[in-house]
């Protein structure tokens, strides 16, 4: 996983630690941006737009995790990864 798209697995791990513990996670919103700045992780297929409803240019718009980015965090999840707080602390999962 390059650095960019491990950022934003990060970021929308706490986004979903901070804002939708026990929401399932398909539904929860975990990022909010532009496709610039969410290029990496969607065209690695770990993110989507929510509703399929892609921003104009230069527009942020909200984005979910795919199927594929779902199985990131849960494997970060079962192998006892979190992040606790908007410091970051918790335990996050190494870069690989």
């Amino acid at each position: 996983m390059k650095t960019k798209t491990y950022n934003l697995m990060i970021e929308a791990l706490r986004r979903y630690c901070m804002f939708h513990p026990g929401e399932p996670l398909h539904q929860a919103w975990i990022g909010l941006g532009t496709e610039a700045g969410y290029r990496s992780a969607i065209k690695d297929g770990l993110m989507k737009w929510h509703d399929d409803k892609q921003p104009p240019p230069r527009g942020a718009g909200l984005l979910i995790l795919t199927e594929k980015g779902q199985e990131v965090i849960m494997r970060w999840f079962a192998n006892g990864y979190y992040v606790k707080n908007h410091d970051g602390g918790g335990n996050i999962p190494p870069m690989r």
